[in-house]
Order: C-alpha cells, then structure tokens, then sequence
C-alpha cells in the first residue's frame, strides 16, 4: 500500500473517531439555542396567566444557558453539558413544586433526561448515567410533594391550563430533540457513508497494485528474461576473435530486434503499471496531426528494419489542423498498434497507416496483411480478453499492448475498432 493510501486511512479513522463528538458539539449548541427560545416562551406564557413566579424561574434559565455557552466558547464542553443539565434539572424541579404534581410540569424532566443522553456520549456516558439517576430521585422525591407551593395553581381552571400548556411544551420539546436526533444520525450515517467509500476506493486500488505487481513479475520472470538472455548470448558471439564481421553484422541486426522489443515491453509495462495504479493522469491539450505524422514516420523507420516492412502513410489534413487529446497516451497507442502490426507481419509485407476526417472525427487506422486472427480470438480481444501469442519471428507477448490501448483510449471517450480475417491481416482504428 502506498503512503499516500496509507495517510488517506488514518484520517478516515481519525475523522471516524471524533464523528460522535463533533455531532455532539452541534447538537450541545441547538439545545442551548431552544432552551433559550423555550424558557423566554414559556415565561411569557405564564406572565399571560398572571403567574409572575412561575415566569422568573423560567427566566433564569437564560442566563443560565448563557453561561453554558461562554463556557462552550472556552472550549469547556463537558463543563458546558454538566453546567446546563445541572441548571436545567434545578429550574425544572422549582417549577415542579411551585406548581404540583398535578400539573404534569415533572414531564419536562423526560426530554431532558433524552437531550442528556444524547449531549453525554462516549467516554461521558458515566455522567450521563448519573446525571439520570439523579433526575429520576428527583421526580421520587416530587411525587411526595403533591399540593402546589403557589396558591393560584389551586384554582381548577389554572389548573387545567397548566396541564395543557405543560403537555404541548413536552411534545414540541420531544419534537425537536426528534428532529435534532434524526439530523445527527443522518450526518453521521452521511459521513459513514463517505467514509466507506474511501476505503473501498482505496481497498481497489490496494487489489489494482497487486494484481500488477503479480503481472509484472510474471512478465519480468519469462518475457523480458527470454529476449535479454538472447541479447547477452549475441554480445558474447559477437566479442569472439574467430566471428567473421558478415557474422556480427547479422547478429547486431539480432539484438537490435531483441533491444526493440524489451523497449516496446518497458514501456507497456510501465504504462500499464501507471494506468492501473491511478498514477497516469490525462491532459487533454490541442496536438498538431503533423506531429503524429513525424512520430510515426520516426518509429516506423525502426520498427521497418527489423523485418523490411515497407510502411505507407496517408496522412490527410490541413495545415496547423490539431487534435484534442493526450499526446504521451495516444502516441503510445499507435506505437502499440504499429509494433503489434508488425509483430503479425511476415518478412517483406506491407502495412499501412492513414488519418483522415470521418464524421466530424479525426480516425487513426493501422492496416497489415499478416497472419490475421480468428473468429475466436477477435471476439475474445473484443471483449478486452487479454490475448497472447507469438508473432512470426516467434516475438514474446505480455499481452498488455491492447488493453493498454484500450485503457488509453476509453479516457479519451473512445474505443478501438477491429477488423480482421484470418491469412489476410488486420485493422485497428480509433477515432478523436
């Protein structure tokens, strides 16, 4: 696994880590915010029924919130929690035998208990639970005060309205903490979510690596070991004194074909590697088709003398006409597909490269009259089955040369277009 894999799962499991706490810290901020909004309701409320005592001790529930927010502020969170649960209980249990227990105010006690389960999570969880335990003391101990402190919550009517006031607040307080509960889970859930997605991404490309990784040793073991033990074997024949210079010269031309074709392997290797692996980035930029011209005429003069493969070119554009795409990836495209061209070609054939306009579409198409292929076989490659098969001066195949095209190709929203018949040859397009 690469550093850069490594570092991105550590800040998962960091982020994962503090996901409760920070939802915590939002949830902690929203409540102070409804206490506030609540108690100033609830005080106006009560002053409406001239109960001026019961509108004071709600009141001080603001301040009360205040200070849990300047402790929130200095970073003291717990502190903060513990300060407003506390207040909170002590104000509830005024009101609680101001007005009775008939009153039904003891209610407001079970939101509470609710937000303090939500607000103490974690490692705070032992606070919470006794914060709880004394909470429910408390309603133990309110139940033995059964006459109200405050005379005018003996009046029957007074009475009634307490009640009906008391038990919409406790239905809107269990609604909002409903909908605050229901927000964090769901952000919670959003950033489980995104999360995962990291480590399956990075999982993939954890299994890319090392499916490449197996291939390429694979490839290292048998296909370049082959061609550069033959190339040793050449250089040690040629370093003899009794090698005649006719000799050297057609085992120079040997190694030169060896040398050709470990390049042509290095290069797919390398870029196949990049492509699985993430690391090959495409830069989409304007490119002359003069400059593929002179590439291929480059290339094709290497590659036409290792099998005196005539090439003829029909390049068919306007002066300065370009092309968008990636320059490094397309040419290694067409270097696939010219090596692959000869590759397949007897000794002495032709192949022939055309570019012209179709459709609006700048096509690139690669045509040889060598051994061609199959039925079978041309489905299989179709189907981005990787194939591999000896050319005919028996050249090694890694079989990355297509799928690498392929690969190339699918970034630049296109694909490659086969042609072939077995004895006559084959034809590889694409088109930009």
């Amino acid at each position: 696994m690469s550093i850069k894999n490594r570092f991105s799962e550590n800040q998962i499991i960091q982020k994962s880590t503090y996901l409760l706490q920070e939802n915590a810290l939002v949830v902690h901020k929203w409540l102070l915010l409804t206490i506030v909004i609540f108690s100033i309701v609830f005080s106006f409320i009560s002053v409406l029924l001239s109960d001026y005592t019961q509108a004071w001790i709600s009141i001080l529930n603001v301040p009360g919130a205040s200070i849990a927010y300047l402790l929130l502020r200095m970073k003291r969170l717990y502190l903060s929690k513990l300060f407003n649960a506390i207040q909170i209980t002590i104000n509830l249990t005024a009101i609680s035998l101001l007005t009775g227990i008939n009153s039904l105010a003891f209610m407001y006690f079970f939101p509470v208990i609710i937000s303090i389960l939500l607000a103490f999570d974690g490692k705070e969880k032992k606070t919470a639970s006794v914060l709880t335990i004394l909470i429910l003391l408390t309603l133990v101990g309110l139940t033995a005060v059964a006459e109200p402190i405050g005379q005018n919550h003996w009046n029957p009517e007074h009475l009634f309205l307490d009640r009906l006031s008391n038990i919409i607040g406790v239905a809107l307080g269990c609604i909002v903490i409903m909908f605050f509960l229901i927000r964090t889970m769901n952000n919670i859930q959003s950033h489980l979510i995104e999360n995962s997605n990291i480590l399956i991404k990075n999982n993939t490309q954890l299994l890319a690596a090392n499916y490449t990784r197996d291939q390429l040793m694979s490839v290292i073991a048998h296909d370049l070991r082959a061609p550069m033990s033959g190339a040793i074997m050449t250089v040690e024949a040629c370093l003899k004194e009794d090698t005649s210079a006719m000799s050297k010269k057609e085992m120079l031309r040997t190694l030169q074909v060896k040398a050709s074709q470990v390049l042509i392997m290095i290069d797919q290797l390398l870029d196949w590697s990049r492509s699985q692996t993430g690391d090959l980035e495409c830069s989409i930029v304007p490119i002359s088709i003069e400059h593929f011209e002179k590439y291929i005429t480059d290339w094709t003069e290497l590659l036409g003398e290792t099998k005196s493969i005539q090439f003829t070119s029909e390049f068919d554009y306007s002066p300065g006409e370009t092309v968008s795409c990636d320059k490094n990836m397309i040419e290694t495209a067409l270097r696939n597909l010219i090596s692959n061209a000869v590759k397949f070609s007897n000794n002495g054939k032709e192949i022939h490269i055309r570019s012209y306009i179709s459709n609006n579409r700048r096509i690139f198409e690669i045509e040889d009259f060598g051994v061609g292929m199959s039925y079978s076989k041309l489905q299989k490659l179709k189907d981005g089955i990787s194939v591999t098969t000896n050319g005919t001066n028996n050249e090694k195949g890694n079989g990355f040369g297509l799928l690498l095209v392929e690969e190339f190709l699918r970034r630049h929203h296109s694909h490659l277009e086969i042609r072939s018949e077995l004895g006559k040859g084959s034809s590889f397009s694409f088109n930009l």
